[in-house]
């Protein structure tokens, strides 16, 4: 399935539109919008907006199923919008795994 696509799945089950993706996304028009969903022109800021707007997260699964959840910044910390947490396994940073090979 490609991106749009599980965009659409995911708007579905989350009983969501995709012309409120207009002011989430702060996209001027539905052809706009629409060029997005046709052209699979997804940004991650723009994934981690769709995740909030409909109650979920956005995150790559490892293997041994430990998370690593996107989410929005604080925009004042200027690192482009999106941030990236390790969830489970006791580990705290992406860059953690680096850290412990160096050990």
């Amino acid at each position: 399935m490609n991106i749009s696509n599980s965009i659409k799945a995911l708007l579905s089950l989350s009983g969501k539109r995709q012309i409120d993706l207009l002011g989430v996304l702060d996209i001027a028009s539905r052809q706009s919008l629409s060029n997005k969903f046709s052209g699979e022109r997804w940004s991650a800021a723009d994934l981690v907006k769709i995740a909030d707007f409909t109650g979920s997260k956005l995150a790559f699964v490892l293997p041994d199923g430990e998370r690593v959840v996107i989410a929005a910044d604080d925009p004042g910390e200027g690192t482009r919008g999106v941030s990236a947490e390790a969830v489970g396994g006791g580990v705290t940073s992406p860059n953690s795994r680096e850290e412990e090979k160096d050990s």
